[in-house]
């Protein structure tokens, strides 16, 4: 195949085309689209491959693909969304599909817009929080603020928080994330508590797991089982209960944390009502009897 012109810009392009309106869709040959090397956060791992890989098929099937978002860069196309479909043709021309051109779309704005328009256009396969931090990391780096970011992507600033926590972890507990070795509470909790020595803490965790015949740590394998809304509401209208029981003509015990002796054993009298909730709880939390650990975390959303 002889190599694509090199031309010396977009009107250029455009002149050279006369179907092909500024504002249109239009067909560019396939080596003249160009990948900036670091420009998509996606985390190369068996799931992506699988999704080039459909990709891949849809081409040979000659289905129809959604354009590709570009940005002309004086004498090429760069790649601002569509890095997937791009190697879903790659690969598909490399197993025999006749493929010289897709379809693209012409994208107007910045670094920042186009990094915004990437996480945003996603939807595919939607970033993990962990390839949502890596984008984050890049435009605060640009100066853009986490309000900013949040409102653009339509989520809470916490989100953009926990996602930046990983962008910023050590490298060993990236890696952990790329190989989907743990799940990302997990580590988001790790790092939270731990910070720096997060790596070795979750390594900890995963040796354990592993020996216990897990072969990823997830929030249930780590005993920090987040307990549903149905149990989390249990939890507080039962100790919501106490304060009643203790002032139902039991002068001698105390309502007042501060004021129990620790040493001293005291009997309750408790409603069935009561006892059951209570015992309907300790049902829910021993769910995470097998844990690695034992920590329980209640949706307090």
């Amino acid at each position: 195949m002889s190599k694509p012109k090199r031309l010396s810009g977009f009107r250029e392009f455009v002149r050279s085309n006369p179907a092909v309106k500024e504002q249109d869709s239009f067909d560019v040959d396939l080596d003249q689209l160009y990948v900036v090397p670091g420009w998509n956060k996606r985390v190369r791992n068996a799931s992506l491959e699988e999704y080039i890989d459909r990709w891949a098929a849809v081409f040979k099937a000659g289905r129809h693909v959604p354009p590709l978002h570009v940005y002309w860069d004086g004498d090429k196309f760069i790649i601002v969304d569509g890095h997937c479909r791009l190697e879903g043709a790659m690969r598909a021309r490399a197993h025999g599909a006749a493929i010289r051109r897709l379809r693209v779309m012409r994208f107007e704005g910045n670094d920042v817009a186009r990094i915004h328009f990437m996480v945003r256009s996603s939807e595919g396969r939607p970033m993990s929080l962990f390839e949502r931090g890596m984008s984050a990391g890049c435009l605060v780096a640009m100066g853009v603020s986490v309000s900013e970011i949040a409102t653009e992507w339509n989520c809470s600033e916490t989100t953009i928080e926990s996602a930046l926590l990983l962008d910023r972890a050590p490298r060993a507990v990236q890696e952990m994330l790329k190989q989907d070795l743990v799940a990302t509470e997990v580590v988001l909790d790790h790092l939270r508590e731990h910070r720096d020595a997060a790596a070795q803490t979750l390594q900890d965790l995963l040796d354990r797991a592993k020996g216990q015949g897990h072969a990823r740590v997830t929030a249930k394998v780590a005993g920090t089982h987040k307990l549903g809304k149905r149990i989390t509401n249990q939890i507080r209208e039962t100790f919501a209960a106490f304060p009643a029981v203790l002032s139902d003509g039991l002068s001698d015990l105390p309502g007042d944390p501060t004021l129990v002796d620790e040493a001293r054993e005291y009997t309750l009298p408790i409603k069935g009502s009561l006892l059951k909730a209570l015992l309907e709880i300790a049902s829910e939390v021993n769910k995470n009897t097998g844990a690695v650990n034992g920590s329980i975390t209640t949706d307090s959303e």
